[in-house]
């Protein structure tokens, strides 16, 4: 599509398609996550420092100073997923491995079984919830099986890694004598085997361009897989936990609901005891109305308590009394009548058949194929990691207990489902044999229904354990039918983690600083625009400068080596220059206040010759005359270009 986006302000990027249509309205929130949830920390002002797109275009990742990465689905401008980094983001780039590049490099097929028997064909698709509530299909087959990566850089000099945008690897050191300096841009050759980076570093005032080896990224196709694997592994933990979360989403009011309808026959209770033994405490008088033994009963010195009655009002009791021998207290039937009633237990009846047939439907479509999919998975990386390998063997010992606990997890599942149908069963068996009485009390009208009376006293013995342990104020989560769900995933994030830091590590050990060189020193003169980038394949790169708001120096370094060719272009006339951006290895677009010009570059007598000129008044309506311009946005891919104005309240397209 042609798009462009615009910071309005801090905390808010607007994206129009061209024909002035939003498309999308990204709006932050201004203090970080620890501050909006009130944890004291105090949080920090964040600023939208960057927006940048993934290579293929279906996601955009809107970057925050305070190191938020937030993605969001092209289609939809749904927030997929959040990141947050332990660092200050200064700049922030997405690169996608191009498989086609190290066609016959490396030879050997390196592997598993998801490359040779294609197994995750044959197992269940992943149906899972989208952020925007609506329900999604995960395939395997739909799966990218080609790395992409986005790299943040940070004001202290360090490197961040997102690959596949959640395997997150942080505080990538580049070079010590650096760690002071703010990273202001990020490339790559065509390859992705080298990266350069473009810092400042404020002590010396000087700008030089780094370049890091990330050779692994472009040869080690065993590698490039187990990151791949990686991230689908913890992909698949969010949607684990996501299921849990969906399955406590409806078990609570269900629970709660449960234990609070069964207390209120326990109130009841109470009050019909504490009648009965007031009633009980009016002693037989004589002819004068005087009780025996008045003085006696008023110097008691125990006399039975509020508390003493309420250890002995058992609900549960009540009921099952009911079920065995037909016995219907007051207490009973005022709770039935006043408190159930029908509504009652059709809300009730809605309530639990909600929470059982999402359970069963998470635990089958979600838990089930996702845990399918992990062992799977995991079993692909502990070949990987044993395969011609000296570093990655370490990571065996965790890959085979986390087999272990995936394959105990999923037959828990299997076996929860099937508590699941019975405990559904008992529940709606009680529903049964209370709407029965309750029509009897309130119709006169006797069902000719049958019951269970088994499933029904193990309902009420269910209850009762939950009421027990509500009133040992035990935590609710450890009550929940699900409970070990949440125990394995606890485990099993536990030695994931300890497997991806090794993996993680390995990853930190590849990137290594190559060579760097001096670009440019500020002693004399400021810079106040920089940018850098790779075209076509003629080994070279070029750095764009900007001095004191008028000259135009070009940097051209060598690729291998990083040797230096400045060209201090000159061109006519002496106007500010406003932004400017590099379209192509030879044509620059300069934005001035009133118009674009398009330079061609003649490195070889170091002069910026006008090509096109664009006067934006003729481009604005009448209405805006008082158009200024303020930035450049170009959409080289579409041969496209934006100027916004100051006020970012108006912009023009202009083709070229």
């Amino acid at each position: 599509m042609d798009l462009v986006s615009f910071q309005l302000n801090d905390n808010v990027v607007w994206v129009y398609r061209r024909g002035n249509e939003k498309v999308w309205d990204i709006e932050h929130a201004e203090t970080t996550p620890d501050e909006a949830n009130g944890n004291g920390d105090g949080g920090n002002t964040k600023k939208i420092k960057d927006l940048a797109w993934k290579p293929d275009g279906k996601c955009f990742a809107v970057v925050s100073t305070d190191g938020l990465i937030e993605l969001f689905d092209t289609m939809s401008g749904v927030l997929i997923r959040s990141i947050h980094l332990e660092m200050e983001i200064s700049c922030v780039k997405w690169f996608k491995r191009n498989p086609e590049v190290n066609n016959g490099l490396n030879r050997s097929r390196v592997g598993g079984i998801l490359d040779d028997v294609a197994i995750t064909n044959s197992l269940p698709s992943l149906k899972f919830k989208m952020n925007n509530g609506t329900s999604g299909t995960s395939k395997e087959e739909d799966n990218d099986s080609v790395l992409d990566f986005l790299i943040a850089g940070s004001t202290g000099g360090s490197l961040s890694c997102v690959f596949s945008g959640i395997f997150v690897v942080e505080n990538l050191t580049l070079c010590d004598i650096f760690e002071n300096s703010e990273i202001m841009d990020i490339i790559s050759n065509k390859s992705l085997s080298n990266h350069y980076v473009l810092l400042n570093t404020p002590a010396s005032r000087d700008i030089s361009v780094l370049k890091v080896d990330t050779d692994f990224i472009h040869r080690d196709k065993k590698f490039t897989k187990i990151l791949l694997i990686c991230s689908k592994l913890l992909n698949l933990i969010d949607h684990i936990k996501s299921s849990i979360h969906q399955i406590d989403s409806h078990y609570k009011p269900y629970f709660d609901y449960t234990i609070r309808i069964v207390e209120l026959l326990r109130r009841e209770i109470k009050e019909d005891e504490i009648e009965n033994d007031n009633k009980s405490g009016n002693k037989n008088t004589d002819s004068a109305g005087r009780g025996d033994n008045d003085e006696n009963d008023e110097n008691d010195p125990n006399p039975p308590t509020k508390e003493d009655i309420n250890n002995n009002s058992d609900p549960i009791y009540d009921l099952y009394d009911l079920l065995l021998t037909g016995s219907l207290s007051n207490a009973t039937k005022k709770w039935l009548t006043d408190y159930l009633s029908d509504r009652g237990v059709k809300r009730w009846t809605k309530l639990g058949r909600t929470y059982f047939d999402n359970a069963r439907s998470s635990i089958y479509n979600d838990l089930v194929s996702c845990l399918h999919h992990m062992i799977v998975f995991l079993t692909d990386l502990k070949g990987l990691s044993q395969w011609a390998s000296n570093d990655t063997s370490l990571y065996t010992l965790d890959i085979e207990e986390c087999i272990k606990i995936s394959q105990s997890y999923l037959k828990y599942s299997y076996k929860f489902m099937m508590e699941l149908n019975d405990s559904q069963r008992y529940f709606e068996q009680t529903i049964i044999w209370l709407s029965s009485i309750l029509s009897e009390l309130t119709a006169d009208e006797k069902l000719n229904v049958s019951f269970r009376t088994n499933d029904i006293t193990k309902f009420l013995m269910f209850v009762s354990s939950k009421i027990n342990a509500v009133d040992s104020d035990s935590d609710h989560g450890s009550i929940h039918d699900a409970s070990k769900v949440n125990e394995f995933t606890k485990y099993l994030d536990t030695v994931l983690n300890s497997l991806f830091g090794k993996i993680k590590n390995d990853i930190k050990s590849k990137f290594k600083l190559d060579t760097h060189s001096l670009l440019f020193s500020n002693e004399n003169s400021s810079v106040s625009h920089v940018s850098m980038k790779i075209f076509s394949d003629d080994n070279k790169g070029h750095a764009l400068m900007l001095l004191d708001s008028s000259q135009i120096v070009v940097k051209e370094f060598n690729l291998t080596t990083l040797d230096v060719q400045t060209y201090e272009m000159t061109r006519e006339g002496t106007e500010t220059i406003t932004d400017m951006k590099i379209v192509s290895s030879d044509r620059l677009l300069v934005l001035f206040d009133d118009c674009v010009i398009m330079y061609k570059l003649l490195l070889d007598t170091k002069e910026a010759v006008a090509d096109f000129k664009y006067v934006l008044q003729e481009h604005s309506n009448e209405t805006d005359s008082d158009f200024q311009a303020g930035y450049l946005a170009v959409n080289e891919d579409k041969k496209l270009f934006c100027v916004l104005d100051k006020t970012k309240k108006k912009y023009v397209w202009i083709s070229y």
